[in-house]
């Protein structure tokens, strides 16, 4: 039996995007009031999203290092940056 490597890519887009905000978004949907989209999706409307880009990385570091993956390269392009992933597979 040999060994072969599996790899795995992952990008993440580290363009920031504006806060949601139910006056623009209540705009774009005809017949959607600003007050119906903030009871029926507070929950969207009210998070405060994670924008630190280091620990976002660092959990996906993390998540596929706990399932067998090894990170060994990173890369980007334009907006997104790019991990390059591997782990050994029995053939």
């Amino acid at each position: 039996m040999g060994i072969s490597w599996e790899y795995r890519l992952i990008g993440i887009n580290i363009k920031s995007s504006p806060k949601p905000s139910t006056s623009n978004d209540a705009k774009q949907i005809p017949n959607m009031s600003k007050e119906f989209l903030e009871k029926e999706f507070s929950q969207y409307y009210s998070s405060d999203k994670n924008d630190n880009i280091a620990l976002q990385c660092q959990n996906l570091i993390n998540i596929y290092g706990k399932r067998g993956w090894e990170h060994y390269l990173q890369g980007q392009i334009g907006n997104l940056i790019l991990f390059y992933f591997k782990r050994k597979v029995d053939i």
